[in-house]
């Protein structure tokens, strides 16, 4: 089996991804707060990449029991219901309901892998399942970080460090592209210290920044959940 990594979606070949599973992950914070709003009892998400395509869509579906989500430069969009923390996402607000996405990176990297094999959702908190939902087909392996604003972001590289890791464990024989060994070295060094990472990165200061330092310990928990969200033509549904 073989794993390749891209640190962001720039980096991927047009038409490359169709036969493969692919593992998109916005740490910081879509891929976090998705895998939440799955486990809390959403029924669906519609990822999209831009605010106007959000409101089209919601035009579209009706208003009732649907909710615009998402943020741009780390703040809920004007108008929209959530913003992009996962800790917003109660079983009380998301339970039934579909939600209309969109963030910065994360949502603009659920639509470019569209048309691959399999996509999956990735985060620190479903890394586990994550990598047993992989196994659990025949397909090559790519892992999509969304990074930001087109550049790497060492929080997802770590993330998909950590999936690397759980693969292995599993499949000790996988091979790996240098992005994806370099991940998993990343993982290695900050396994005992995640959320002093996140503390650090460039995107983890900006969340703090502007006032959603109370995020970064919750995206850095490690398999708290067996949710593994998966991207089936334009939605996000759990399996």
């Amino acid at each position: 089996m073989n794993v390749d990594l891209y640190t962001n979606p720039q980096e991927v070949s047009d038409g490359s991804l169709a036969s493969r599973t692919v593992v998109v992950i916005d740490a910081l914070r879509a891929s976090t707060t998705l895998v939440t709003a799955l486990a809390n009892g959403c029924r669906e998400i519609v990822p999209v990449d831009t605010v106007e395509r959000a409101m089209a869509t919601r035009k579209r579906i009706g208003p009732q029991g649907v909710l615009l989500c998402g943020e741009r430069g780390g703040l809920k969009i004007q108008g929209f219901d959530l913003g992009n923390s996962p800790r917003e996402y109660l079983p009380e607000v998301v339970a039934g309901k579909t939600l209309v996405f969109t963030s910065t990176n994360g949502s603009r990297a659920m639509v470019f892998v569209r048309g691959c094999h399999l996509g999956l959702i990735g985060a620190f908190i479903n890394a586990g399942a994550t990598a047993r939902r992989i196994l659990s087909d025949s397909a090559e392996v790519a892992i999509v970080c969304s990074g930001r604003e087109n550049l790497l972001s060492i929080e997802d590289m770590t993330c998909g460090g950590l999936i690397v890791s759980r693969l292995l464990e599993l499949r000790p024989e996988a091979v790996l592209n240098d992005a994806a060994r370099t991940a998993h070295i990343l993982y290695e060094h900050y396994a005992h210290d995640l959320l002093g990472l996140l503390k650090t990165s460039d995107h983890g200061r900006h969340l703090v920044e502007i006032g959603f330092g109370d995020d970064l310990p919750f995206c850095a928990l490690i398999d708290t959940t067996h949710v593994v969200p998966v991207i089936r033509d334009s939605k996000v549904v759990k399996e």
